[in-house]
Parts: C-alpha cells; structure tokens; sequence
C-alpha cells in the first residue's frame, strides 16, 4: 500500500509538472519548431533510458540506445558519461576528439581536468602541457602546469609562471609544493621575494605563513625588519614609533595604513595624531587618505568625538568616499537636521550630488526644514531634474511636483532572425532541452558557459531569447550584462498571473505589489535557493512557510513544495499580509517587515519614536540591504501598475503623510 501510494504521489507531481512546463514553454516550443514533432519527443524519452542504462551498468544496451541519439541536442553529455564512467583509463584519441567536437560544452573543462589528472598520475607531463588549459581557473593544475613545463625543459616559462603562483598572501595547496621546490633550487626565491610575500601574509593576518617565510630571512636587518613590521600589524599602537621606518617603500605606506585603520577603531585621537605626521614625510595616493580618513572620522564618531569627526571631514572633502559621505548624510537624517542635510548635500563631489538619492534629498531637506508640504520655485526645479527617471527617487518627485511617472520603456533592437539563430546554436539547444526536462542546474551552466564572450547585443539577443522561452530569470539578469535597462517588457515580466491574481484577490492586495516582492526576490525563478535557505518565488524560509501554511491551513507538506508556484505565492502572499495587518496597511513597513522580519521593524519603529517622514524612516533603516530592498520593490509595484495599466502611486496619501 505505501509503495502505491509513493508511486501515485509521484505520477501526480510528475504529471502537474509536466503541466506547469507544457502552459509556460508551449509557445516557444512552437517557434522553435518542436510542436508536433513527435521524433524529438522520442529522443528525450531515450536519451533518459540510455542515462539509466549507464548508471546500471548496462554498457550494451546503452550504447545501442545512444547510436540512436547522436544528432540529439544532448548527445555530448551521453559521451561525456560513457567516457567518464569506466574505471579504465580514458584513452587520448577518445579525449581529443570529445574536446575538439565539444568544446564549447560545459563538460569539456570536466573532462580535461580527469584527463590531466590521470597524465599526471602516468607522469605524462609532455600530454599534461599539450592539453593544459588556463579556463580550468585551477591553482592545483596551474601548479602542476608549471612543474610539468619545468620537466619538459622549459625553465623560464616555469620560472615566471611558478613565482606567481608563489607570491601570495597565503598558504597555496600541497599540490604547488614539487612546484616551489623547484623554484628554490633554481634559486629563484631571493630574498626580495620572500620580503613580499611576507608582507601580504601579514597583512592578510596569516601569521603562520608570515612565521613560516621568516625563518628563510637570512640577513640579519631583513630579520629585523619582519619582527619590526609584525609587531607593528599585530600592536598598532607601535606606529607611533617613527624611527621603525627608516623608508617608504609602497608595502611599508600599506602598512602604515592598516596599521592607522586599526588604530582608529580603539582611539581615533592616536590615529589621527600618527597620521598627520606620516602624510608629512609619506607619499601616501588620495585613495589610501580616502581610506585611512574613513577609519579615523568614523572612529572619531564612536569615541565620542562628533565634533572633531564632522570637522576632519569638512577639512579632506577632496579625497572622502562615497560611503563616508553617504554615512555623514544619514546622521543628518537620523538627527532630523534638515537644514544640516541640505548645506551638506550642497557640499557634496559633483559626481554624488548627482546620484539620484542625494539630488533628492537635497530639495527634500530644504522643504523639511521650512516646515511645509509646498514646493516652492528651487525645490520644484530640483525635483523635475529627476522626474524622468524611472527610480524610487524620480518617482517620488514625480509625485511632489504632481507629473505622470516616466517610464522611458525602449525596447532592445534585436530582430527576429538573430534570436532564431542564437536559438539554433548547439549551447543554446543543450541549455533548451535542459530547460524542458526541468535540469534546470545543467540548463544554466550551458547558458553562463555561452556567454563568456558575448557581446553587449549577444546578451540582448539572449534576453529577448529567455523572454521567448519564458525563462524569465535569465531574461533578466541578461539585460544586466548588456546592459540594456530600458526595456521593460523583458526586465519586468508578468508570469504566473493566475496565481498572483487569485491571491491579490483574496487578500485584497494590489497585484502590482505582490509581483514586485516576487520579482525583486527570485525574479520570477522557481526553484532559486538563497544562500540562507529561503526557496521559490517568494523566497519563503522553511521554517515562515511551516508557520504560515498552519495558521492558515495551506496544504504544505514538504520543502519541494516551495518550488511549486502556486504554493509558493499562496503563502507567500498570506505571509505579506500578516505583514500589512500588523503594521495597519503600511506598505512601508511590511516590505521591510517580510525582507528582515517584523521584530527589527518594530525595534526600528521604537528608535525613530513616531516622529521620521516615511522618506527618511526608509533611508534610514540600519540594513543596507533592505533599505534597497523596499525602494526596489516600491519602485517595482510603480513599474509594474504601468504594466497593469491603473496608475497607482508608488505610495497612499495616507503612508506618505504618516510619520514612522
């Protein structure tokens, strides 16, 4: 009964699949002139029996099965298998010819490194340099590379490509060590050498390389030195002693800096006391006194020192970073100092009172700090420099100054006989088949591994391709490697309709709104995983989707679960309502409360005590990344009411007028 009942279970989810993939990839399945044709329909159901049959062990009945298959998209993979699958060695005639007729594949770098490996293990270097690549971005065969040109009798090439393998700021793998050694018999690792890497170990706080490295200094003022620049690492503090550094050579500037930085985080005063006397006598470049300025001013702050930090950093405007700045601004926001906002935002490079964020808030401090809702003749002629970007900033000047959102859509200029032919490349037929078989890992490999020397319209060919398949993910995140930003059709699809329709629906939420949360989350990508676990596309976290499918009786039973779309954005979309009842139909606020959780959003909602603008409560949320996280999606939901065709602002009256 339990296996009926597993075999049953199964069918069904095989079965709904095969729905879900006939509705979302039929009519490209048409353009690409696979409807009706019932032999590819056949290869694809062999093509699976040749797989079983290798795994088995059937080697007869698999190789009559893939005689039958050689002019199917992936045939390459049933080579790859066979050749990888005996426990014989590969025999080289095999290899080559694979890498030759198959090398645009994904499985062609697989394949070289087994193949290098095994000369390696036969002590073949003559092969193992012949069919060495660099694409195989692997510091153990690049070690072994070298040793091999070494034993081949090209020393110098040996040489040159080995120091750089050695010269780096950590341990490399046991598989370099033939390498290095040979490096040390040719006397090839002076002491210069050793003084470098010994820098970039200390500095990259690998004491036990840089104690290991010591041990090879052997004139006594080099020994003297490394102990001088280790103590100086490991106890800032001693920067302060002057005569430690008798030149500057630029890994010494390196090492008053990060000395200087570390220094500031417990007693910024020290810091900046040693700093000016360095930048007398030390030719440190603008980007290190960018960098050391950061540190000092910042830990200034923190050190109960507002005042020196604020005026430091007035005094070196020429060489802050755009994050200091940024930093320093948010403090004015924070404060509510919105005449303190707008001298500094009038301070600002050129280059950063430009971005969007900063020619935003400059017109928006002064109107904070008059005290009233108008515009005057400045702040409106500031706010419509912005009003034709499509951003949270222009769409939120678009609504102070009470235009229509500009959406400057522009589609990419590719036309149809260029995406058919990049449809008929071998890659992109590999990458399709995968697609439809729901591979999708084996689908994006053959996708990436295609593009690697695209160009900018190659990439927007790809797009408007993946648009056509309506693997909307890739279409994407194509128009980023273009890049092409104006083509909204592609950049902001509308899949899964019926089910961001029916659960808008239900709850009574816009429907732009939940397919933006979708979009920024996953892109509209099913089976995508985060690094922190959350699946699908609503990116719900097992344990949330646990929580929300009980409370509100949604039929979840297991993870794989939240790789079905209907599934997924039922609860999801319960879960952003629970957001939206908790914080009484803020839409601010439950963005931010589904992308960092409802407790930080209420200690945040304490901090700001009720009295920050809902602009300045969102640019000031702690998290980096969910203060973009809600601009994106606010901005999304406006793009996407475009879409729709209502013309709903970015925000109600109501959220604009709250104060958070």
């Amino acid at each position: 009964m339990g296996v009926a009942r597993t075999i049953n279970a199964s069918t069904l989810r095989n079965a709904a699949f095969a729905i879900i993939l006939a509705i979302l990839f039929g009519n490209a399945m048409a353009t690409n002139g696979y409807t009706g044709d019932t032999d590819i329909e056949q290869q694809r159901k062999l093509y699976q029996e040749a797989r079983r049959h290798l795994a088995k062990g059937n080697y007869s009945q698999f190789k009559q099965l893939s005689a039958r298959l050689q002019d199917y998209p992936l045939y390459p993979y049933l080579e790859y298998a066979e050749l990888v699958s005996h426990s014989t060695p590969m025999q080289q005639k095999s290899v080559v010819r694979f890498l030759k007729r198959y090398g645009d594949t994904p499985m062609a770098s697989k394949l070289r490194a087994n193949w290098l490996n095994q000369l390696r293990g036969r002590g073949d270097w003559k092969r193992y340099v012949r069919y060495y690549s660099p694409q195989l971005n692997s510091v153990e065969h690049a070690c072994h590379y070298h040793y091999g040109l070494h034993r081949v009798g090209r020393h110098q090439e040996a040489i040159a490509g080995g120091l750089k393998l050695w010269l780096v700021g950590k341990s490399q793998p046991s598989a370099c060590d033939a390498l290095f050694e040979v490096l040390s018999k040719e006397g090839a690792i002076t002491q210069q050498v050793v003084w470098e890497r010994y820098t970039l170990a200390v500095l990259n706080h690998e004491y036990r390389l840089a104690n290991h490295l010591a041990k090879r200094f052997t004139a006594p003022e080099l020994q003297e030195r490394a102990r001088d620049y280790l103590v100086v690492d490991q106890q800032p503090t001693r920067v302060a002693q002057y005569t430690l550094f008798a030149a500057y050579p630029p890994e010494v500037l390196t090492l008053i800096e990060h000395a200087i930085s570390h220094l500031a985080q417990k007693d910024a005063t020290a810091a900046l006391k040693h700093w000016a006397h360095y930048q007398q006598i030390a030719p440190f470049d603008n980007a290190a006194q960018g960098r050391v300025l950061t540190q000092i001013v910042q830990g200034l702050f923190r050190q109960g020192h507002p005042q020196a930090a604020y005026g430091y950093m007035e005094d070196r405007l020429d060489v802050a970073q755009t994050d200091l700045l940024e930093w320093r601004l948010r403090l004015d926001l924070r404060a509510r100092d919105w005449r303190g906002l707008a001298n500094w935002t009038a301070k600002l490079p050129e280059e950063t009172r430009q971005q969007p964020t900063w020619s935003y808030w400059h017109p928006r401090a002064l109107s904070l700090a008059s005290g009233t809702t108008s515009q005057n003749t400045s702040t409106l002629a500031d706010y419509k420099k912005l009003t034709q970007s499509r951003s949270f900033y222009g769409f939120l000047a678009c609504d102070w100054v009470g235009v229509p959102y500009a959406m400057q859509h522009d589609p990419v200029a590719v036309t149809d006989a260029e995406v058919d032919a990049l449809a008929d490349k071998p890659s992109m037929r590999r990458a399709r088949e995968f697609l439809l078989q729901n591979e999708l890992l084996d689908a994006r490999r053959e996708w990436y591994h295609a593009g690697q020397n695209y160009t900018a319209h190659d990439w927007q060919a790809a797009a408007r391709l993946a648009q056509r398949w309506q693997w909307h993910q890739q279409a994407i995140l194509a128009m980023t490697r273009a890049p092409h930003w104006d083509d909204l059709n592609i950049r902001f699809p509308v899949p899964f309709k019926q089910d961001f329709d029916r659960n808008a629906l239900k709850h009574g939420l816009p429907l732009q709104l939940l397919l933006a949360v979708s979009r920024q989350e996953s892109a509209f990508a099913p089976d995508v995983v985060s690094p922190a676990g959350a699946r699908g596309l609503m990116q719900l976290m097992p344990a949330t989707a646990k929580m929300v499918a009980k409370q509100h009786r949604v039929d979840y039973r297991q993870l794989r679960d939240l790789e079905n779309p209907s599934i997924n954005v039922q609860l999801g979309s319960h879960y952003y309502n629970d957001m939206i009842k908790k914080f009484n139909g803020n839409r601010i606020l439950a963005t931010a409360a589904y992308n960092a959780g409802p407790h930080r959003v209420s200690r945040w909602l304490q901090d700001s005590g009720g009295l920050m603008p809902f602009d300045a409560w969102i640019e000031t949320i702690p998290f980096k990344e969910t203060r973009n996280y809600v601009q994106n999606v606010l901005a999304f939901s406006a793009i996407y009411s475009h879409h729709l065709g209502n013309q709903d602002k970015i925000l109600s009256a109501r959220e604009r007028a709250e104060l958070l």
